[in-house]
């Protein structure tokens, strides 16, 4: 009975020793298309690798690190994303809002955008594009509303038969 009870343990022994060589062989292949998807920079697959290497050694404190920082490391990738999307939503609406005129909606647009991306020089640039249209649309109404106010002096003055003023009033008009 010893005997058997020892070539019994001999034999447990070894297929012990052998399902952990295949574990580790397992373990190993997985750490290693990890660490290869992680230099690619494909995180996604980098992430599910070390996932897959955690069941087979849920204690390895390499793995379950590199799981925390990766799971990291994809949320700011999710809200860098995201973050990009609405810059350039918010380009385009300004975009949108100078082809329509509307100067101080596209400011205000591009203002947010640079909030969200200090310092980027197309949103800047757009911004100071913007702020000039508007300046001049101003000036313009200005001229218009002056225009409009010499022309109809001019002919106020031309009714009441005060010629010599009413040419004066439309020259100024046309300066």
């Amino acid at each position: 009975d010893a005997k058997i009870f020892v070539e019994d343990q001999v034999i447990q022994d070894d297929i012990i020793a052998a399902l952990k060589a295949i574990e580790d062989k397992e373990f190993n292949q997985k750490m290693a298309e990890a660490l290869e998807s992680e230099k690619k920079s494909d995180l996604v697959t980098a992430y599910r690798l070390y996932v897959e290497a955690s069941k087979i050694k849920p204690s390895d404190k390499f793995v379950r690190d590199k799981i925390k920082e990766l799971a990291a490391d994809l949320k700011n990738l999710g809200n860098e994303a995201k973050n990009d999307a609405e810059f350039s939503r918010l380009l385009r609406l300004g975009d949108t809002s100078v082809g329509n005129a509307k100067f101080n909606e596209a400011i205000q647009y591009f203002k947010v955008a640079l909030k969200i991306k200090p310092n980027d020089p197309t949103a800047l640039s757009k911004l100071s594009d913007a702020e000039k249209q508007l300046a001049l649309a101003g000036e313009k109404a200005k001229n218009d509303a002056e225009y409009t106010r010499l022309m109809a002096e001019g002919d106020a003055s031309v009714k009441i038969t005060k010629y010599a003023e009413g040419i004066t009033s439309f020259k100024s008009a046309l300066n």
